[in-house]
């Protein structure tokens, strides 16, 4: 037996409808039948489409690369701007990285530091070759004097050198400060500082090859060629002294004041400053090479 849901009366297992109320049995089993799912196979995503593609970093290995790229190409770009003023000095017109002409000055520099001071790391291991020969001479009585040259010789590199690096550079400096007065004065036009300085600096490109061979030179031959030093930096004052007149003048004023006073004024505190530089820098060296050389 078994009870009619819908009016709860006995029924036969088989009926197939309540005889009180005619609710369908076999109706509502097929309903309470559960439904088999039916199966079906999922597609796996596709990792290529579900990974999210990551960002590309480029390697140290690349950005080294990069940036040797551009080093070189701005020494190519510093070349051609240099070769052009050898060529061409006073057809200079300022192009160039803003820095290029900074770049001469620094290495100008450099290179006549390294002239005038591999001459003198020279005459010191000189004095020190002659202080161990007294020292075998006298038994060791000479042991101090030869300690001494030995300690100072140090001291000339690093401390001769960078003194006579900064004082060349403010030489430098100080000349092209007067010259780009003058030509603002006279022109009475706001030109970019450096700008100007690229202006000045490539009319000097020859220099800077001379302050190179200068250097080369030094290196290779030491004290025996001090003297042909000295022509080469004359030289290279020389060039200055005619960029400095060159580039001061080269739009001059209608009116205001005359450039032959102006140039006066000018070099004369040009010549001021150079001795006050002298004053605070030349005295030091000249103490140091003395106690160097045993002087």
């Amino acid at each position: 037996m078994k009870t009619c849901p819908q009016c709860g009366s006995e029924q036969a297992l088989a009926a197939k409808f309540c005889t009180n109320c005619g609710f369908n049995f076999a109706e509502a089993a097929a309903e309470a039948k559960p439904v088999e799912a039916k199966t079906q196979p999922v597609a796996k995503p596709d990792a290529a489409s579900t990974t999210a593609a990551a960002p590309t970093t480029p390697s140290s290995t690349t950005r080294s690369n990069e940036s040797l790229d551009k080093v070189k190409q701005a020494g190519l770009n510093y070349w051609a701007w240099l070769l052009a003023g050898i060529k061409k000095p006073s057809r200079s017109d300022g192009t160039g990285h803003p820095y290029f002409g900074l770049a001469s000055l620094a290495l100008v520099t450099l290179f006549t530091t390294i002239a005038f001071l591999k001459p003198l790391v020279s005459g010191a291991n000189m004095a020190n070759n002659a202080s161990s020969s007294l020292e075998s001479l006298f038994g060791g009585s000479a042991s101090g004097f030869s300690e001494s040259v030995s300690q100072t010789t140090g001291s000339l590199v690093f401390g001769t050198g960078f003194r006579l690096f900064i004082l060349l550079a403010a030489i430098q400096f100080v000349s092209f400060l007067g010259a780009y007065l003058v030509h603002r004065t006279l022109s009475k036009t706001k030109t970019p500082f450096l700008a100007s300085l690229n202006n000045y600096e490539q009319r000097l490109s020859i220099t800077v090859l001379i302050s190179a061979a200068a250097a080369l030179l030094s290196l290779i031959g030491g004290v025996s060629i001090i003297f042909l030093l000295v022509l080469m930096i004359a030289l290279n004052l020389l060039f200055q002294s005619v960029a400095f007149y060159q580039y001061g003048l080269s739009s001059p004023a209608k009116n205001g004041l005359d450039s032959l006073y102006l140039l006066v004024l000018i070099t004369l505190g040009m010549t001021l400053i150079n001795l006050i530089l002298f004053g605070i820098f030349g005295s030091s060296l000249f103490s140091m090479l003395s106690s160097t050389l045993g002087l």
